[in-house]
């Protein structure tokens, strides 16, 4: 049996090189680019516990209750006008729900303000 495998090469092959540890000047600078940047400032934030979601500003909030009152409308009707959730609206108006622009163009644009 040992004559079958006599002609076989068994010396390990290596196809490439292993990398300097040092590397050229031009290597070990890294492009910042605009996405790197923001992934760095966002993992800073998390961090450091400062994420946090935009809330609609009381000036709007008055805004889109001033324009539903001034049509004579229920929390309800608005909502079923612009169709949106009864509770979104509430909460919209009650400064507790958090910043959606799709929603707040829908009211906008009903109550045209």
């Amino acid at each position: 049996m040992e004559s079958l495998l006599e002609h076989q090469d068994w010396k390990q092959v290596v196809i490439g090189q292993k990398k300097s540890k040092t590397k050229s000047p031009k290597t070990t600078k890294k492009k910042k680019d605009p996405e790197n940047r923001k992934l760095l400032k966002l993992e800073k934030k998390a961090e450091n516990d400062e994420l946090k979601h935009d809330k609609i500003t009381k000036e709007l909030r008055t805004k889109i209750q001033q324009g539903r009152a001034s049509k004579g409308l229920t929390q309800k009707q608005l909502a079923n006008n612009v169709n949106l959730p009864l509770q979104k609206i509430t909460e919209i108006e009650n400064g507790k729900a958090i910043y959606n622009h799709k929603d707040i163009n829908r009211i906008k644009r009903y109550l045209k303000i």
